[in-house]
């Protein structure tokens, strides 16, 4: 049962990510054990559906996870699948007296202690240590694991740690890459804002980005994922669900960030699970393919802790949504993102189109730009502008419903066109000698045609 598959080559070795991926954090007993003869038929079931990407680390179970899902692969040619692990922390065992970490987090894990070390040595121990653990001899993607402020605590603490590594691990890793031991490398953190820094600071090839880009959250959409994009940066979604509410619904007892949803995060949710029966697609399978939708994503990884959950994961893969037309919302993005306005100043996106020598046929009787929608549409054009406006013309029409609602019509007038690809992603317009600007959007929903 074949996947979806995504090509990388950043490197010159190049790597074919399924769409869907396993997250093996439950292999390691993340907030419940499972005994070895399930974790066996989790990793069954996720190869069976034709699952060939792989992301574990040490902190998953103190090293269970990366024991487990090794004795699995290795019954299995090497070439079949892509493995990615961590670094930044150094495990050992507990002393006499001492307490292992993770309690009340990973139950029945081995006895151990974690320490981080994101300095050259550290990073070269770390892969090491996981090589043994998997009881394999190499792997093909590094992350940096947790260099961010949900796990350091504080932006000084932060700080300090992301210096250690741009001096020593960072190194580490470029070294590992060149040499051939690896073929990429990255970040895999909690949040957007740390992966904008490192890519700015160096050559990074992919980024791990757990439940920042999500039905509930798009602020890398503003800055990072754009980056992304242009740098050729690969971009893998881990926790797709945001820790479950996203799959399960607003019930209570939902999680969201490893934590219980707090009541905003439940309300949210109930609306845009109301949102989605209204287009009669199921939430947990638009929250699967909603970021699969932006061009940098690779692969999504939601971490199954049954079966069952391994299947449903299968389910969403395989969605068809409904082509032509989308869920909008006005919980996708701020309040202030989101109110239309009609004009800002004596903004005429014609005018400083033709000043940059480019030709924009065809006309559009109103425009009402969501800010984010037009900061990506025009950037592509050379227009740096970071406002809402009305345009003089254009090829498409990109505005607000009266309830808020991301809405797209198509105008074709001469050689202008433009269309809306699939219910999710992106807009393609043919403006007459520029051709095929992407704007690359969640949840656009086209208009009945006038």
């Amino acid at each position: 049962m074949r996947l979806t598959t995504r090509d990388f080559d950043r490197t010159g070795r190049p790597l074919r990510f399924t769409e869907l991926g396993f997250g093996s954090s439950p292999l390691g007993n993340l907030y419940r054990a499972i005994s070895d003869e399930e974790a066996q038929a989790l990793l069954e079931r996720a190869w069976a559906g034709g699952i060939r990407y792989f992301d574990t680390a040490p902190l998953y179970g103190y090293g269970l996870a990366e024991e487990r899902l090794g004795r699995f692969l290795a019954g299995h040619p090497r070439s079949d699948y892509v493995l990615s692990t961590k670094v930044g922390r150094l495990l050992r065992p507990v002393e006499p007296g001492e307490a292992r970490d993770g309690l009340g987090k990973f139950f029945e894990v081995p006895e151990r202690k974690e320490r981080f070390d994101y300095g050259y040595d550290g990073v070269m121990r770390s892969l090491e240590a996981s090589l043994d653990r998997l009881g394999l001899d190499r792997v093909d993607v590094l992350y940096a694991h947790d260099l961010d402020l949900f796990t350091h605590g504080s932006q000084e603490a932060l700080e300090a740690r992301l210096a250690e590594f741009m001096a020593g691990g960072y190194r580490a890793l470029v070294e590992l890459r060149d040499q051939g031991v690896i073929s990429a490398f990255g970040a895999g953190v909690n949040e957007w804002q740390p992966c904008q820094w490192l890519a700015e600071r160096g050559e990074f090839d992919l980024f791990l980005l757990a439940g920042r880009y999500t039905l509930l959250e798009q602020e890398a959409l503003e800055s990072f994922l754009p980056l992304a994009e242009e740098r050729g940066i690969g971009i893998v979604i881990g926790g797709p669900y945001n820790s479950g509410v996203l799959a399960t619904g607003p019930k209570p007892g939902s999680f969201y960030d490893y934590r219980l949803a707090p009541q905003a995060v439940l309300d949210r949710v109930a609306q845009i699970h109301t949102i989605c029966e209204r287009w009669g697609v199921r939430m947990f399978e638009a929250a699967f393919q909603f970021p699969l939708r932006h061009p940098a994503v690779l692969s999504v990884i939601p971490g199954p802790q049954s079966v069952g959950e391994v299947m449903e994961n299968r389910i969403a893969a395989d969605a068809e949504l409904p082509p032509g037309r989308g869920v909008g919302s006005d919980l996708l993005f701020g309040d202030e993102d989101l109110q239309p306005v009609e004009r800002v100043g004596d903004l005429d996106l014609a005018g400083q189109a033709r000043a940059r020598g480019i030709r924009l046929p065809g006309e559009v009787e109103h425009i009402l730009f969501h800010r984010l929608l037009l900061r990506q549409l025009v950037r592509p054009c050379g227009i740096d502008i970071d406002v809402a406006g009305r345009a003089g013309a254009g090829a498409a029409a990109v505005g607000l419903d009266p309830r808020h609602t991301i809405v797209a019509r198509a105008f074709h007038h001469g050689q202008a066109g433009g269309h809306v690809d699939h219910m999710l992603g992106s807009v393609e317009f043919d403006i007459g000698d520029f051709r095929h600007l992407r704007l690359a959007v969640p949840w656009l929903a086209l208009l009945p045609e006038a």
